[in-house]
């Protein structure tokens, strides 16, 4: 995940405030100690609705605000640190 997109996805989540989301660096299996920017969250499916109101509410054209743009969100991966999910 970039740091525009885990900045914009934090935007969202912290606007319309229903979870608490912070950005992490992180580690996972496989990583073998390499880092990733990442966004924890109490809920991926409600941090994805809160992403729509956000952008509903703000625009429906996140370029013309000049927000970073979230058409690449492919290959973005989730991991359950037993009570919040990180998404990388």
């Amino acid at each position: 995940m970039t740091n525009d997109l885990a900045k914009f996805l934090k935007e969202a989540s912290d606007t319309i405030g229903n979870q608490d989301s912070k950005i992490i660096g992180y580690s996972g299996r496989g990583m073998f100690g390499r880092q990733t920017t990442s966004l924890t969250c109490d809920s991926l499916p409600q941090l994805l609705l809160d992403v729509i109101q956000y952008i509903d509410a703000r625009s429906q054209c996140c370029q013309a605000l000049g927000l970073p743009e979230v058409d690449n969100i492919d290959g973005l991966s989730t991991d359950n640190l037993g009570y919040k999910t990180v998404i990388y």
